[in-house]
């Protein structure tokens, strides 16, 4: 006997819906803000339990730990002692030189000491161009100076008629040579000024020109004889415009050596050399002077007057 099936396209095991096809459209479902809001929520509620937990540290960190070191710090500046200075420079001042300026002394809290004080009279001081004092907590001082860099020795006869050595720096100081050894001191070039009485506090007029005519003159490394021994600026009034100005040079070989105080030193200088290959070739006789303040042009005296000057 035979049946007649009919095919109501039922699922059966042949067809595609299998169990994992039915789970994996049963998991697309729609997504919207609402059901985002829906899955998180239950996650809200520990999240702000860990900001308030942040929160609290923070401002615990901030402002109560801040007032425990402010009252640490307080109990160690009204009791310690100061136990040590560290001392810098750049230039030669030392220790000893720094115990007899400021006077500090172990005896001392280290809140009693004045460094506003100590940095205005260090500062007050030629030598010295800057000075920085603070504190190092817990027992300490801590001071750096600047000093001014030296460039010519000066003999200044001061108002009352006295010979006092000093110092002339770079930027046209002049101050008492303390730290220097007596060698470096008089190694350094004679300077004597326009007046030749100069005020302690007052920078030399013109201490641009003549440093960069020594920088000039030392760039082209003349022979030791031609190091310059001493520079005289007596005709040098330092007064832009003014006609004349020369500034003078002496060396061992070259008594004199006149240059125009305003016009090119490489030039002077230049001329300088070309001479002294002319009076190489002529058997190096000896020269009085040498004027090179001429306007493209230059003047040799030599001792014996039978040699023509040129």
């Amino acid at each position: 006997m035979k049946f007649d099936f009919k095919d109501n396209k039922s699922v059966s095991y042949r067809g595609s819906h299998s169990w994992r096809d039915l789970n994996e459209q049963r998991s697309k479902r729609i997504v919207t803000i609402a059901s985002v809001l829906r899955r998180i929520r239950g996650y809200l509620r520990y999240l702000i339990v860990l900001c308030l937990l942040f929160g609290g540290f923070w401002f615990w960190d901030t402002f109560f730990r801040a007032t425990n070191v402010t009252e640490i710090d307080s109990n160690v500046s009204s009791t310690n002692y100061l136990s040590k200075v560290l001392f810098k420079t750049d230039g030669v001042l030392d220790q000893n030189w720094l115990a007899k300026v400021t006077q500090l002394n172990k005896r001392m809290k280290l809140m009693d000491v004045d460094i506003h004080g100590i940095k205005i009279k260090l500062e007050a001081l030629d030598q010295i161009t800057k000075a920085e004092v603070v504190r190092i907590f817990p027992d300490a001082i801590k001071i750096e100076l600047f000093e001014e860099q030296p460039m010519c020795r000066l003999n200044l006869k001061t108002r009352s008629g006295e010979i006092e050595s000093k110092m002339v720096s770079l930027n046209g100081v002049v101050f008492s040579a303390y730290g220097y050894e007596d060698s470096f001191y008089n190694s350094l070039p004679e300077f004597i000024p326009y007046n030749g009485t100069i005020e302690i506090s007052e920078p030399i007029n013109g201490i641009d020109r003549i440093r960069l005519l020594m920088d000039r003159y030392t760039n082209e490394v003349f022979k030791e004889d031609l190091k310059i021994d001493q520079i005289n600026a007596k005709n040098f009034p330092a007064e832009v415009g003014m006609p004349g100005q020369v500034i003078e040079i002496k060396t061992k070989r070259i008594p004199r050596i006149l240059l125009s105080a305003y016009d090119d030193f490489d030039e002077q200088i230049n001329r300088l050399r070309y001479l002294l290959i002319r009076i190489s070739v002529m058997g190096d006789p000896e020269v009085l002077k040498v004027d090179l303040s001429l306007k493209h042009s230059a003047a040799v005296q030599f001792k014996d007057p039978q040699i023509r000057a040129f």
